[in-house]
């Protein structure tokens, strides 16, 4: 067997051997075998990495309708770090890739912020703003606080 061993055939492989355990878990990580045996005692820990037995994992960029599960989602339950147990609403999608998600909106969505800080700052504080009333060669804020022309 070469490469890393899929979810479903890992799965064939435990419902083919029930009898021997050792022919069952070939080809699995000690990671997957844990998480596997502790599925129902820690979910989290299964679906952080791990589709739901049968569920194709989905890869890539994340679709509008994804986007919409993991909104709904996140106001559902918040971010309280549980990421397996947030993605199982999520069809494709482990709990990794669902705190990715949020890493990146969240970086995006900070980067923003700064931003519309920084113009307000700019227009507010140090009063950027085009004088009120101005006249016909008035060209607009100045670049610099205190600098003239």
């Amino acid at each position: 067997m070469g490469g890393r061993l899929g979810l479903d055939e890992a799965l064939q492989q435990v419902e083919d051997n029930k009898v021997d355990a050792s022919k069952a878990f070939e080809g699995w990580s000690e990671a997957r075998i844990k998480a596997y045996a502790a599925i129902d005692k820690k979910p989290n820990t299964y679906y952080y990495r791990f589709n739901a037995p049968g569920e194709i994992q989905r890869k890539g960029a994340w679709t509008k309708e994804e986007r919409l599960l993991f909104h709904e989602r996140l106001m559902e339950i918040g971010a309280n770090g549980q990421w397996g147990i947030f993605s199982m609403t999520i069809p494709g999608r482990v709990g990794y890739q669902v705190r990715g998600v949020l890493e990146v909106d969240c970086h995006v969505a900070l980067r923003r912020r700064i931003f519309i800080t920084y113009v307000l700052f700019c227009f507010l504080v140090l009063e950027l703003l085009p004088p009120v009333g101005g006249n016909q060669h008035d060209h607009g804020p100045q670049l610099c606080p205190g600098r003239k022309g």
